[in-house]
């Protein structure tokens, strides 16, 4: 079988995967999302659409720093949530009746996918609705932390 120079095997054209399978189990992600995510590679300032053609939207913070922030009257921005790599984000975590806004704060990665197909495949992989429990409550605890924090400061 000849070849012309520089041409590349089927192997070789095939894009190369964002992320391993063994990066994923290091961070805790099972592998079976991956397969059912959009890969969004963000850039600082980029601003993602917080639902998925109509449909509530689940993302996975794969690498940088995501922040949702909402409008109010007579204020720029108020940010409500500062999202890191393995953190999830639900659309619903935004506070209803304002206009919420996910903006990338620094290049990243970000794993996107309807809350309707995680829902399904939670319910039929323990893995999957383990690694969901524990970002939830790491990012919980996180809150807690910094609720805490706030509380200890007072006027003076």
């Amino acid at each position: 079988m000849s070849m012309t120079p520089g041409a590349k095997t089927s192997e070789q054209s095939k894009p190369a995967p964002a992320v391993s399978c063994s990066d994923c189990q290091a961070r805790g992600v099972p592998c079976a999302l991956e397969s059912h995510t959009t890969n969004l590679r963000t850039r600082r300032g980029q601003t993602l659409a917080l639902v998925l053609d109509g449909a509530e939207a689940v993302f996975i913070v794969r690498a940088g720093v995501l922040i949702l922030q909402i409008a109010l009257p007579g204020i720029a921005r108020q940010v409500v949530g500062i999202y890191f790599p393995g953190d999830v984000l639900r659309s619903s975590f935004a506070p209803p009746h304002a206009e919420a806004t996910l903006v990338s704060a620094s290049p990243g990665e970000v794993w996107r996918m309807r809350f309707a197909a995680l829902e399904t495949l939670a319910a039929g992989d323990p893995a999957i609705m383990h690694y969901l429990d524990e970002a939830i409550a790491s990012r919980m605890a996180r809150q807690a932390l910094h609720a805490a924090t706030l509380g200890q400061f007072d006027c003076a």
